[in-house]
């Protein structure tokens, strides 16, 4: 694993460290493909006998268009992201909609697309589970950090809608697409995932100078978090809390 960022948990007197970063081996990339296909095999997203030997695997990944993230803790890991590069992205094969102005603007291949991003519930000590809120939020962190570093501008995305509104409650800078039309194939591997009408897919945008900002902003509040370069200190688990009532207050 190549570790962009590092984020240690104060937990009762024990720290629990969580790398950020991109998988290297082979069997990192085995492991982030079973993550992938075994959350989304839980929630009903995907029909399992479409993918083969129990991994998440599309045309994006088979055809090296992907750079992935994951989060690991002893070993383990516990979640995973990709960023797509492609014209068209994803969101605009899959959604009809007219393309925000400020997006129309840019060069496309200044344009990228972040998908595939699970976090798996994770136990510390048997005892209390680690917020994945946290291991999202770094994931979204190390993602910008390498996208401002190839110089990518801005992307889109297609979630869940109540994760959309989970993120606007954190006051993440995403910004909803209106106005669209879903054109997601039948025959498409998340086709369960499209089509959920107690949650439904929507289309977002965001500009990763926004991201950027958002984080700074973040870890700079001192009653929660020390920053070191790339490594973050959250001094008390037990105050997560608080971190979720002081992201509500961001504007």
């Amino acid at each position: 694993m190549k570790v962009l960022n590092k984020l240690i948990l104060n937990y009762k007197h024990n720290p629990i460290i969580i790398l950020f970063g991109m998988p290297e081996t082979e069997e990192e990339f085995k492991k982030m493909f079973e993550l992938r296909f075994n959350i989304y095999k839980e929630k009903n997203y995907i029909e399992p006998e479409k993918l083969k030997e129990n991994l998440d695997l599309d045309d994006y990944d088979k055809q090296n268009k992907c750079t992935y993230f994951i989060a690991k803790i002893d070993e383990k890991i516990i979640g995973s992201a990709r960023l797509i590069k492609d014209y068209p992205l994803p969101t605009q094969l899959y959604f009809e909609f007219e393309e925000p102005q400020k997006m129309k603007e840019l060069p496309n291949d200044l344009k990228v697309e972040i998908s595939r991003l699970v976090v798996a519930p994770y136990k510390i000590n048997n005892l209390t589970y680690l917020p994945r809120h946290i291991v999202m939020l770094m994931l979204f962190k190390t993602i910008s950090k390498y996208a401002k570093e190839q110089n990518y501008k801005a992307g889109y995305a297609f979630i869940k809608s109540k994760l959309f509104y989970k993120l606007k409650n954190l006051k993440i800078p995403f910004y909803l697409i209106e106005n669209y039309k879903q054109r997601y194939p039948e025959d498409g591997i998340l086709y369960k995932y499209f089509n959920d009408p107690n949650d439904p897919v929507i289309p977002i945008y965001y500009f990763l100078e926004d991201i950027e900002r958002y984080f700074n902003k973040l870890f700079s509040f001192k009653l929660l978090f020390t920053k070191k370069e790339d490594e973050i200190i959250m001094k008390n688990l037990a105050i997560y809390n608080l971190l979720l009532k002081f992201l509500r207050l961001f504007k």
